[in-house]
Formats: C-alpha cells, sequence, structure tokens
C-alpha cells in the first residue's frame, strides 16, 4: 500500500521540524553546559558550608538547609510482600477490616516515604532557626549559583516559543504518520531529504522512524489498594491468618482488575546523520 501524497508531505515535513528541534535543543545544551556546571558546582558548596539551624540572609533572601519528604509511587510488589508479611493486626475500637486497612496504608507509606535534605534559598523568612548574616564564602557561592540560574532561564527563554510551535506542528504531522504506518503496517520508515546549499551542493539528511509500543503501568492508589482488602475481607471472619495465602492471592488479583496495564503506540525519530 503506498503512501498518499498528503502522507508523503506529513513525512518529509516532520524530519524537516525534529532537524530543526534537534539543532534548536544542540545549540541550547552547548549553551547551557557551562552555566549547569557552574551552578551544580556552587550548589554543592553550598550543601557543605551551610549547617543546620541557620539561615543566612542574603538581601531580601535567605539560604538555609531544608528537609524534603518525598512519596514514591505505591509498587505492587511491596503491598504483595506486606500482606504476606503481616502476622497481626493492632487492636482497637475500630472494626477489624478498618484496623487491617490502617496497619497495611501505615507500612506501604512507611516504605515509599524518603527524606533527604538539601540547601534551598527562599524568600519567605524561615521560622525556628537562627538569621544569621552570610559568611563571605557563602555570598560567593549564593551570587555564583543565581548567576548561573538567571543565564538558564534565559537561554530557556530564547528558544522556549520555537520550540513550542516546532513541537506543536509535529504533534499535528506524526497523528498524519502514525495513521500511514498503521495503515500499512509498517514498523518502521526510513527517510532521505535532500537540501541544496547556498555554494550549489546539496546535502542529504537521513532519518529513521520507527513505530513503538509502550506499556503504559497504572498508578496504584492507595483507596484502591484499601478497597480491593475490604473487598475480599467482605465474607471473611475477624481472622487474617486464615488461608493467608489464598487471601493474599485474591486481593491481589482484584487489584490487578482495578489497575489494569494498557499500552500505547508511539513514534521514535532518529537522524542519520548528513550526507554530502
Amino acid at each position: 500500500m503506498r503512501a498518499s501524497q498528503a502522507e508523503k508531505n506529513a513525512i518529509r515535513e516532520l524530519c524537516i521540524q525534529k532537524r530543526q528541534l534537534n539543532n534548536i535543543e544542540k545549540e541550547n545544551k552547548k549553551k547551557r553546559k557551562r552555566w549547569t556546571e557552574q551552578k551544580k558546582a556552587a550548589r554543592n558548596s553550598l550543601e557543605q558550608v551551610v549547617p543546620e539551624g541557620v539561615a543566612y540572609k542574603i538581601g531580601e533572601n535567605y539560604v538555609r538547609r531544608d528537609v524534603y519528604n518525598r512519596m514514591t509511587p505505591i509498587r505492587r510488589d511491596a503491598v504483595r510482600e506486606i500482606l504476606k508479611s503481616l502476622e497481626s493486626v493492632p487492636a482497637g475500637e475500630k472494626p477489624f477490616v478498618d484496623r487491617l486497612c490502617s496497619e497495611v496504608k501505615r507500612r506501604v507509606n512507611d516504605g515509599r516515604r524518603h527524606r533527604a535534605e538539601y540547601v534551598k534559598t527562599t524568600k519567605s523568612k524561615p521560622r525556628n532557626v537562627e538569621i544569621l548574616p552570610a559568611p563571605t564564602d557563602v555570598l560567593e557561592l549564593a551570587a555564583m549559583e543565581s548567576r548561573a540560574s538567571n543565564n538558564l532561564r534565559e537561554i530557556t527563554g530564547e528558544s522556549k516559543e520555537s520550540i513550542k510551535n516546532i513541537k506543536g506542528q509535529m504533534k499535528t504531522l506524526e497523528s498524519t504518520v502514525m495513521e500511514y504506518m498503521t495503515r500499512t503496517r509498517k514498523d518502521r520508515q526510513r527517510v532521505s531529504i535532500s537540501d541544496s546549499l547556498s555554494g550549489g551542493g546539496a546535502v542529504s539528511h537521513g532519518f529513521s522512524i520507527t513505530r513503538k509500543k509502550r506499556d503504559i503501568k497504572p498508578v496504584i492508589k492507595m483507596n484502591t489498594v484499601l478497597d480491593c482488602i475490604r473487598s475480599a475481607m467482605e465474607d471473611r471472619e475477624q481472622d487474617f491468618s486464615s488461608g493467608r495465602r489464598e487471601l493474599v492471592k485474591d486481593i491481589m488479583r482484584r487489584l490487578d482488575e482495578a489497575t489494569q496495564t494498557g499500552s500505547v503506540y508511539y513514534l521514535s525519530m532518529i537522524s542519520g546523520g548528513i550526507r554530502e
């Protein structure tokens, strides 16, 4: 099955837009390299010199050490292992299933919670810390980080609109190209685009468009886990240890049904380089 003229045009234009995007991103990466390294070096050094319990005042800003608490996604295997290892449920006035769900929730969240310290700059005055004037080394490092951050923002801003427009055009073109590759059952399309140079010569840009499939793992919500436990325990006695193996299987089966994995097709483009 041959491509229509509209599909051929879309394939060619998609490659042209991809080349333009690559050129912009490559140039941005080159510009950002110096400032990214400076920002990283300044931040690493600040981590070494800013103590706990102190905030250094720099102009209208404050530099201080803070704690970052992060909750990672709920993992199916973690839920299963917790259910398998649960020996007893804490006593209490609440119904058994409520206490069971609370215990599972607590254990799952304990495994998801990650704590990290980092140094940050904020405009709001910190509480419960000693406010001090910044020493010279902190002033210099903070100035280096600020300068690097400003330059990185400026570089991003210069091409932000162009990148947005190119990606918008590519999205429309990708839809047409995907329809063509799906209709013709093609998983790969090689493309060569020739452009004339100002000196009279020509260059050929090679591209490979690949139609790929990606599995989408669903996000497991805590309420979904607890609903599956409640559902599985609905007709059971208040004893989680009885028939543990089959009960865990039942809960996990319900969880799998409630969080089925989907899939989506997408296009991947690789440039094969330039041939004169």
